[in-house]
């Protein structure tokens, strides 16, 4: 479901289409730097997550957004575990379907942002500290 129709244009958007830009123009020296010669220091992960995908797999729309596939699979999967450790495997598992299956968790995994990766780490250390 997270994969369907990932590198669609229609669903790309004018808000999402200067995102990569910055990982187009990461420098020999691994830095990513604007066309106007200023350096991108936003979210420095996401960044260098999005230019090795760009390496393994193309410079395309689709291969921007492996990233946060990736992480929006990490939540699905650290939600059972949460679930599980505090409720049981069936609830944990019925709770990681929900998560799976929401509208908003679907979009933000298609989304060349960080979210996704937000929510992971959020998760991972909300689940690690209780």
């Amino acid at each position: 479901m997270k994969h369907y129709r990932t590198g669609h244009p229609s669903h790309y958007g004018v808000y999402l289409s200067f995102r990569p830009l910055h990982v187009c123009f990461v420098s020999a020296a691994g830095e990513p730097r604007l066309p106007s010669g200023n350096l991108y220091t936003r979210v420095r992960w996401h960044t260098d997550q999005v230019a090795a995908s760009f390496k393994l797999f193309g410079v395309s729309e689709a291969s921007a957004r492996v990233p946060s596939v990736g992480w929006g699979i990490a939540v699905i999967l650290l939600t059972y575990a949460a679930g599980r450790r505090w409720l049981g495997p069936v609830e944990g598992l019925v709770a990681a379907g929900i998560v799976a299956a929401s509208p908003v968790m679907v979009e933000t995994a298609r989304f060349c942002r960080m979210y996704a990766m937000f929510q992971a780490l959020y998760l991972g250390a909300a689940i690690s500290y209780a």
